[in-house]
């Protein structure tokens, strides 16, 4: 009875501290929300990998990836919580099948970093292990146990080595008479204390310079475990960061692709992003990782140095003091260069290549800038496909866009007017005509079209998300070609079919455009088009290079939050806010609580990966939405002009087109995918050899 009594006492403890440890990785993990938009604090994103690798550091590859895969998923939950809003409270999804749906898709997209890094620690650790297990010998003395020690791969001078100090320690502590087996591979001892127990690990620990991590089992059985799981020097710094952009690429691919949030986005206001137009924001994805791999292998040994380190330069990063935060990192780099370590060279090659690609300009104007006119309607979703909503999206859109003087292109957003084309009534469609061939103008706007596709061998009506250009005379339709997962398209629905049914969770018969569509041209250049959520993949909008002038990106962030509704209008009554500007880097309490008290982080991080796609491609891309935030952004990523989130305004601007083509926009993903091939291979390579020597 006693012994049952003590083994669900530890059972308790041991779910309990299981528990709190993995709710705190996950916490932590969660806590880099604030490197990407609308905070801005990408510094912070450096040390993301310290953490992970200082968390991991003593751990077998098997627990580092459970580990890294807790960091991984509450990162994610942070990051997609706003998924919440389209299932629940607009699909009308039950509340527990919404949670499902976020812990599922969090849960899956944690798997890519948490491979990154178990990959890393299991080609890089040293294969070589010391087992020591112990269990209780004497059922009327629990200090008395019986040992088994063994090594692994099976070594003779380490068998040796481990009678000798076996035999030596129990000699010196008068328990030579114990019962000893040498045999075969292994070494077995009986009858021995505790107390002995401990002196002959303390010695193989210095002999094989390994740490014996004690684990006491659900029976009260005492068991340990030796094994180098250190990271080497070559695992952190060439494997990790090559796997990190192999994962974050198959992200990217997989399943259609849910790219969201990776990690080099967070580098949209920091001088790496002056990589954009080279590598992509994958390859600064690699930067990132390297830079804290350098940092993590100059401290790891220090412990206190780098907590301090990591501490100061954490709360710089999130009070937004970006220039202190690269004072450190210098230091840090000149500290390494102190010590000799070759591999800071190439961290301060990379912050210097940064400096001096800021220099660079990538494309130049190549014509009279265009007038544009960007129409943010302000339509809540709650109403938005009632007959109510239809009725004032149309008209408001119309009424809105009829003084706007001598523009070029008037742009309304994805779905601006939330019916099928079909069932727009066409004397609607020839007052906008009208009004366009007085004005010698072309409009963009956003509607779904219902057309008839044939599907292996019959024909059948599909639903597509467009955009189409009416000008006087001539209508150009544009169908969207990568859809959203969870919005557009259901994925797994082979598979989880059923479980969809039970739970009410809705479909959607939304088909992807082909892939090859007629150019949108507007005063003879050629304008690139996308919906919503491809923004996200720039190896997609570079196809339209070197003809496309500028982007357009069509979206309806409205999806993603739930505001208040001014009833009498149909529209958000936050427009009497101040504007909310996070990009400027304000630092005040709105930058803060604003996000998440009044608004969604869905639409700032979705003009975030506009402004990095702006650099890779070197184009001005156009931000159009619905309720914000509509923006122009110029090549440099840089937000030239903006509309506040939530209000019913028209944004003016003159966009020059643009000319030129960028390294990344000519070999897309491919150059820097195929190198962290070529260096995790060779990496793997090196070690392997190194370990079989």
């Amino acid at each position: 009875m006693k012994r049952v009594v003590h083994s669900t006492v530890l059972i308790s403890k041991l779910i309990t501290t299981h528990l709190v440890n993995t709710l705190g990785v996950a916490l932590l993990g969660a806590l880099f929300i604030f490197s990407f938009a609308p905070f801005y604090q990408g510094m912070l994103a450096i040390i993301l990998p310290v953490i992970v690798l200082i968390i991991t550091a003593n751990l077998t590859s098997g627990q580092t990836f459970r580990r890294s895969w807790w960091f991984s998923f509450g990162y994610f939950v942070a990051a997609v919580y706003w998924i919440y809003f389209s299932m629940h409270v607009y699909y009308q999804v039950p509340l527990i099948a919404t949670i499902a749906i976020i812990v599922g898709l969090a849960s899956y997209l944690a798997l890519f970093p948490a491979l990154a890094f178990w990959l890393s620690k299991k080609y890089s650790s040293k294969s070589k292990k010391i087992l020591l297990r112990a269990s209780s010998g004497d059922a009327e003395d629990d200090s008395l146990l019986n040992i088994t020690i063994s090594s692994s791969p099976y070594c003779e001078a380490d068998y040796k080595a481990i009678k000798t100090i076996v035999s030596a320690e129990l000699g010196k502590s008068g328990q030579s008479k114990s019962k000893q087996l040498f045999k075969g591979r292994k070494i077995l001892v009986a009858g021995v204390s505790a107390d002995i127990t401990k002196l002959i690990v303390d010695k193989l620990e210095d002999k094989f310079n390994q740490d014996i991590i004690w684990k006491k089992s659900l029976f009260g059985k005492v068991s340990a475990l030796s094994k180098n799981s250190k990271y080497s020097t070559t695992g952190i710094l060439l494997l990790l960061p090559a796997f990190w952009l192999i994962f974050e690429w198959l992200r990217s691919w997989l399943l259609s692709g849910f790219p969201w949030l990776a990690i080099g986005y967070s580098q949209s206001e920091t001088i790496l992003a002056n990589y954009a137009p080279v590598v992509g924001v994958y390859g600064i994805g690699w930067l990132v990782v390297t830079l804290g791999a350098i940092v993590y292998l100059l401290f790891a040994a220090q412990a206190r140095i780098l907590y301090a380190v990591l501490a100061v330069f954490s709360v710089s990063a999130l009070l937004g003091a970006d220039l202190l935060c690269w004072i450190i990192l210098a230091g840090i780099l000149v500290y390494g260069l102190w010590l000799k370590k070759i591999y800071v060279i190439f961290g301060a090659l990379l912050v210097l290549g940064a400096l001096a690609l800021s220099q660079l300009d990538w494309s130049k104007p190549s014509g009279d800038p265009l007038s544009i006119r960007l129409v943010q309607g302000n339509i809540h979703q709650g109403i938005k496909w009632t007959k109510l909503g239809k009725s004032l999206s149309a008209s408001r859109y119309k009424m809105m866009s009829e003084n706007l003087g001598d523009a070029d292109l008037v742009i309304w957003p994805e779905t601006a007017i939330p019916a099928f084309l079909d069932e727009i009534q066409a004397g609607y469609i020839r007052e906008l005509q009208q009004g366009l061939k007085d004005k010698n103008a072309s409009l963009l706007l956003g509607i779904p079209v219902a057309s008839t596709r044939e599907v292996r061998g019959k024909a059948k009506v599909v639903e597509f998300n467009s955009i189409i250009k009416l000008t006087a005379d001539s209508l150009i339709r544009y169908d969207k070609t990568h859809l959203v997962p969870f919005g557009e398209f259901m994925p797994f629905e082979s598979v989880l079919g059923d479980f969809y049914d039970v739970f009410n969770v809705p479909g959607s018969d939304f088909a992807a455009g082909d892939t090859v569509q007629k150019p949108i041209v507007v005063k003879g250049h050629t304008i690139g088009i996308n919906i919503c959520y491809e923004i996200a993949f720039g190896r997609e909008m570079a196809k339209a290079l070197p003809g496309a002038v500028f982007f357009i990106n069509f979206s309806n962030n409205a999806w993603f939050y739930n505001p208040p509704r001014n009833l009498s209008m149909g529209e958000s009554p936050l427009s009497s806010m101040p504007a909310y500007k996070p990009w400027e880097r304000q630092l005040s309490g709105m930058t803060l609580l604003r996000p998440w008290m009044g608004d969604s982080l869905e639409a700032y991080q979705h003009l975030q990966m506009a402004q990095m796609r702006a650099r890779e491609i070197g184009r001005y891309i156009l931000s159009s939405t619905n309720d914000g935030v509509t923006a122009v952004i110029d090549t440099h990523g840089k937000v030239l002009h903006s509309l506040p989130r939530f209000k019913a305004a028209v944004l003016s601007a003159n966009v020059p087109p643009m000319t030129g083509m960028t390294l990344y926009a000519k070999t897309g993903d491919w150059a820097v995918l195929i190198l962290a091939l070529i260096v995790a291979l060779l990496s793997i390579f090196f070690l392997k050899r190194k370990s079989s020597n």
